[in-house]
């Protein structure tokens, strides 16, 4: 009689060992190029929940475009928002006019575009009317949406 369980052993020590072995998958996506914008702020930051470096759209290359003689204001969060002390969530950029963000030397292929938003209310700014787009070159990938309708208070 031979014993028949050694195989069964022998089988499942190999199958763990190549899952050892094996270690962690590669991520789903690893992006080329990294840009973390942070809107009405200046200078750099580090999130350190996220371990992100965000970069201030003030005076840098990442600075918005704005149309003719319209200007956007920058404000810090109010302290009464849940996240306004969080990073990207401590400033923000408002205007009653169009501006745009200009994102050049960048590689060809697909792109991951992740927004982030922190529905507070700013004085003279009515926040159930403001809308914005995100196009891409002749695209357009989002359109008059508004991040306060979407938000979930859960």
């Amino acid at each position: 009689m031979k014993p028949t369980i050694a195989p069964l052993y022998l089988s499942l020590f190999l199958h763990i060992l190549t899952l050892l072995v094996s270690g962690d998958p590669p991520p789903i996506y690893t992006p080329v190029e990294d840009i973390t914008l942070n809107c009405g702020y200046s200078g750099s930051l580090q999130d350190f929940y996220s371990n992100r470096n965000w970069t201030g759209d003030i005076n840098s290359k990442l600075s918005p475009i704005e149309a003719g003689n319209t200007t956007s204001q920058v404000k810090e969060a109010p302290p009464s928002s849940s996240s306004a002390s969080q990073v990207p969530y401590t400033t923000a950029r408002l205007s009653c006019y169009e501006f745009t963000y200009r994102f050049d030397n960048l590689t060809a292929g697909q792109k991951f575009i992740r927004l982030y938003f922190n529905p507070a209310s700013y004085p003279n700014f009515e926040h159930s009317k403001a809308l914005f787009s995100v196009k891409v070159g002749r695209y357009t990938l989002l359109n008059d949406l508004n991040a306060s309708a979407t938000y979930c208070r859960c």
